[in-house]
């Protein structure tokens, strides 16, 4: 059986009230914080988990996660189970939410995206999963396909790191790298409520109101200034 490190990323140490750590350390699951500061743009994690996964033995398996808003609820044993359950080089969490920050390739890539029977059908970066060799070899894919410098000036300007895997998710869909990427989008491994406050209180929502829920509560936020509240949600 392959070891499990879960692996994140912050610009500042993580307190014992952090629900990752705390819940990391409660399930004895073995917790890697990669610290970086400033933290300007969600890109700089293409360049942080390269640079990682080149020390990296690469029979590593490793649940790569958001610091601030995730919280584990399964052991090793069932965290692996449930991996294996989806048969892929790499799962990523999905969402309702279609988010691509290209708006020249927007409407593209939303009529080429998979389609499924759950309201789940877009890639969420916050959470995916993989064996080293596996995630870096996605990220060599990436960095090459769009020719990208892995420079602070240069991600400065693509900013989302979810572009980047939401883009490469789907140009490897239809076509053979070698690589088979999944979205578990049953959410039987994670759990995504896409950044949607009260979802877990709420019965399943139908992919119109998924898709529209994030976009119309976003800018709600923006217009009336409350985006501190994002940080309160409860899900």
């Amino acid at each position: 059986m392959k070891s499990l490190k879960v692996l994140t990323f912050s610009d500042q140490a993580l307190p014992h009230t952090n629900h990752l750590k705390r819940s990391c350390k409660e399930l004895d699951l073995k917790l890697e914080v990669v610290l970086h500061t400033p933290w300007d743009f969600n890109a700089i994690k293409i360049k942080l988990l390269h640079e990682y996964l080149q020390k990296e033995n690469p029979d590593t398996l490793l649940l790569v996660v958001d610091a601030l808003d995730v919280v584990i609820l399964n052991d090793e044993e069932t965290i692996l189970e449930k991996f294996l359950s989806i048969d892929g080089d790499v799962i990523f969490s999905a969402e309702s939410n279609y988010y691509f920050r290209n708006k020249k390739l927007f409407k593209t890539y939303w009529k080429k995206y998979p389609k499924n029977s759950t309201p789940y059908d877009y890639l969420n970066s916050g959470t995916f999963m993989g064996t080293a060799f596996s995630l870096s070899k996605m990220l060599d894919c990436i960095i090459e396909e769009n020719e990208l410098a892995l420079t602070n000036e240069c991600l400065s300007k693509v900013r989302s790191d979810q572009y980047l895997f939401s883009k490469f998710y789907v140009d490897n869909f239809y076509r053979d790298n070698g690589l088979t990427i999944r979205l578990d989008n049953s959410h039987e491994l994670m759990g995504c409520t896409g950044g949607r406050f009260s979802v877990t209180s709420m019965k399943d929502l139908s992919k119109l109101q998924g898709f529209f829920f994030f976009i119309i509560e976003r800018n709600l936020l923006k217009v009336f200034k409350l985006h501190k509240f994002q940080a309160k949600s409860k899900d």
